[in-house]
């Protein structure tokens, strides 16, 4: 039987488009044999990997209020605590140990100490999705050790070489495309900033593509660009309806690839 991993992106409230794709995928009831993610990706991971269904991830979200949610508390680097919201996550999966997941999941973050991609795939599940979410400018750094921790999305956006040897066919979930800034109006340092780094990730991406075969893998890349890393909560169900309807596209492709 094929094993087959599912890789879920980084890309800020994007990343609710993921929810939408699980939805489609959950209609085909299999099973994958590891899970991987990064940043958002990391989150909505390990929910699924929990055992929750798509459509419960999507009421988590969408009736949740996790604005509401964010005791923030800032410093110099950016939001260093938001307790109140792990508290969520950490029940909503039932544990916060990587042992107790139903699926073997893996989530990557960047090590700004010793600029090396970490995965964490054991321990504490919060702890590894904190320092995967850890958007430079947006969350600070997570400290471990003495030794800091960002966003995987910095280093690999798309996960799926973390994931074990054995796993040889992947679903790939890419819910953060590069927006061209043709005939923008209103250009400023922040876009030119923003549209530099993302060139630079998808041309890490696109690489590490290169190294499967055609036939191994399916990319399914939600029609995102659109939207900013952080949207309004009013904004969630479109987002996510745009998730549903890039995986719905390629349901027969999924389903002969996992057959």
């Amino acid at each position: 039987m094929k094993k087959v991993g599912l890789v879920l992106s980084g890309g800020g409230v994007r990343g609710i488009a993921h929810i939408g794709v699980l939805k489609v995928l959950d209609q085909l009831n299999y099973k994958f044999s590891a899970i991987s993610g990064c940043s958002i990706g990391a989150l909505i991971g390990a929910f699924y990997s929990a055992g929750r269904t798509g459509a419960e991830i999507e009421k988590f979200f969408l009736t949740g209020n996790l604005y509401r949610n964010f005791e923030l508390s800032f410093n110099t680097l950016g939001i260093k605590n938001i307790k109140k919201l792990e508290k969520m996550f950490v029940d909503f999966m039932g544990t916060d140990d990587f042992k107790d997941l139903q699926t073997p999941l893996y989530i990557n973050s960047t090590n700004v100490s010793t600029g090396k991609e970490v995965v964490f795939s054991r321990g504490s599940i919060i702890k590894a999705i904190r320092a995967s979410i850890a958007v430079p400018g947006v969350f600070s750094p997570l400290n471990i050790k003495n030794e800091y921790y960002i966003d995987g999305g910095v280093i690999n956006e798309l996960p799926f070489s973390i994931l074990p040897d054995e796993i040889k066919h992947y679903i790939l979930v890419d819910v953060s495309p590069f927006k061209i800034l043709k005939n923008e109006k209103n250009i400023n340092l922040v876009k030119i900033l923003q549209a530099s780094i993302k060139i630079m990730q998808k041309q890490i991406v696109a690489e590490k593509i290169k190294s499967l075969k055609k036939d191994k893998y399916i990319l399914i890349v939600p029609s995102t660009s659109n939207y900013r890393l952080l949207e309004n909560e009013k904004k969630f169900r479109e987002i996510l309806r745009l998730g549903e309807k890039g995986a719905g596209n390629k349901k027969n492709m999924i389903k002969n690839l996992i057959k």
